[in-house]
């Protein structure tokens, strides 16, 4: 479910403007924390908004960027290429395939891609949005991720008692994760357009934490047993390239 918010300012980092949302939480929380998703910096907290406080603020998302991109989690070019390309998509990529936009099916000004034997409206997608398409295109999708995730789960004979729940969700700075809570696997929405031998990547890295949960040198021998080529998919992550 879609959070509701305000846009409460601006920030101007590294020449690049992002809006500054502030999202009051329904339940208690001792601190408020911030988020970077959808290029905005996402402001969390149980109390009332206080413009007061927005320098306070501004210092918090300043240090939680600087700190993304020193880690990597952002890459301030694909920020600059996503600002100035969002409403000039001619194809998408699902699954490692290219899909041109179609545009001259009728007299309106509907966009549609041809995938999964159907024609999907594509009008109001932008690179900003596009997991919406990945959400209703959801079923198809997962039928065919499903299919490899067993696969994984069989071929590194991790106990049928002991299987994964398998789900989607859109998170900005990971591709994966483990829960030993809920014991469920999670990947990102942002996985959907490379090709399930790339996908298969993050799978096997998220499926071998059953056995190793670090990330330690017998972890690694894990994820290289099972996806000898794993640095060079994950490479392909990296560098957008999708199949």
């Amino acid at each position: 479910m879609k959070e509701k918010g305000i846009k409460v300012g601006e920030i101007s980092i590294n020449n690049i403007t992002f809006d500054i949302i502030f999202i009051k939480k329904k339940y208690y929380q001792k601190y408020t924390y911030y988020r970077f998703k959808d290029n905005k910096f996402y402001i969390y907290s149980y109390f009332k908004y206080n413009e007061n406080e927005l320098d306070t603020h501004l210092k918090y998302i300043k240090n939680l960027f600087n700190k993304f991109v020193k880690s990597k989690r952002i890459n301030i070019e694909n920020i600059i290429n996503t600002k100035l390309n969002k409403n000039n998509l001619n194809s998408i990529y699902i699954l490692g395939k290219e899909y041109k936009i179609i545009d001259n099916l009728d007299d309106s000004n509907t966009k549609y891609i041809y995938i999964f034997n159907k024609y999907i409206d594509v009008t109001n997608i932008d690179s900003t949005n596009i997991v919406s398409l990945y959400k209703t295109l959801y079923n198809d999708i997962y039928s065919l991720i499903y299919k490899r995730f067993i696969y994984y789960e069989e071929l590194m004979n991790i106990p049928l008692k002991e299987r994964y729940i398998l789900r989607f969700r859109d998170m900005t700075t990971l591709l994966g994760s483990n829960s030993r809570k809920t014991h469920k696997i999670t990947l990102s929405y942002s996985l959907i357009p490379y090709s399930l031998d790339i996908i298969s990547s993050v799978i096997v890295h998220e499926l071998a934490h059953y056995f190793e949960f670090n990330h330690s040198y017998k972890f690694y021998n894990i994820v290289y047993k099972y996806s000898p080529n794993y640095d060079e998919l994950q490479t392909k992550i990296k560098r957008r390239i999708y199949s």
